[in-house]
Formats: C-alpha cells, structure tokens, sequence
C-alpha cells in the first residue's frame, strides 16, 4: 500500500505546480510531519520510562523516525528550484546549490530505486530530480525539447 501511495503522489507531482517551479509539496511535508510525533514519542519513552534492556530498541526507533522526520522537512522546505529554455537550478536538502544549461547535458538515468532521474552534465555535475518533486515531469519535458532527445520512463503529459 505504501509503495502505490508513493507512486500515485509521483504520478500527481510530475506536471504539478507553477510552470518552470520545482519544489516538493505537501505529500512530502505530511510524511515529515507524520514521523516526527513517532520520533518525539520514543524519546520521551526513553526519557520517562527507560524500561530495563528496551534501550538500544527505542535509539534505533528514535534515530530512523527523527533521521526521517528531519530528511523530509529539509527536502520539503529546503530544496526548491527552477528551469527554462536554457537550463535548471536545483537546491539539495542539505542546500547545495547546482545550475546547469542544458546545452551541457550529457545523460539522463532513471533509478527505480532511488526515484530520481539523474541528470549529467559535462563537468560530471549530476543533479538528482526525485520523482516526488512537482514539476519533475515538465522539466524532463523541457529537457527533451532543448535537446531535441527523449528520456527513457519520463513521465508524458495526459
């Protein structure tokens, strides 16, 4: 169930948003949000109570949800960007900044695992584009009308 909610929020993103905007949307911001109680609940477990032999159990529990928590509110509220004719800017979660032109495009990749397309570039800048991130579909669209190619498993417009 989880992996077909993903894939309908992906299916959803690809031509969401502002023309010429990428930006992560509230599907992204509600899992944040959803994990970050759980990682709060298990601390305070940990704080209050310190049940005998549950310590290493309730870490591991407190590290994944607030690890989690914390790498969605980043790409939530952190990674933003943008693209046009010429090229796309794109801010990591952790606020690397890349922008590239398209002119300098080499190879696009689709990880199936990772859900992003991985675009290269000449100086071997790769800029990831998650399929979560509204607008990924119109950029890889503009991509192939810059470039005149086509990405294999882009999403295409209804």
């Amino acid at each position: 169930m989880g992996a077909a909610l993903v894939a309908q929020a992906s299916r959803q993103a690809a031509f969401a948003g502002k023309p010429g905007e990428l930006g992560y949307g509230r599907f992204v911001k509600a899992m944040g949000w959803l994990q970050a109680p759980f990682a709060l609940l298990f601390l305070g477990v940990l704080v209050v109570k310190n049940p005998p032999g549950e310590t290493i159990p309730l870490l591991i529990a407190f590290g994944f949800f607030g690890f989690s928590a914390t790498y969605m509110f980043l790409a939530a509220y952190v990674s933003k960007g943008s693209y046009d004719a010429e090229g796309i800017t794109l801010r990591s979660p952790f606020g690397v900044r890349n922008q590239q032109r398209w002119a300098d495009f080499e190879r696009a990749r689709f990880h199936r695992g990772f859900g992003d397309y991985a675009l290269t570039f000449r100086d071997g800048t790769t800029i990831h584009l998650s399929t979560l991130l509204r607008g990924h579909g119109a950029a890889l669209e503009q991509l192939e009308h810059s470039r005149l190619i086509k990405v294999e498993g882009a999403p295409r417009r209804p």
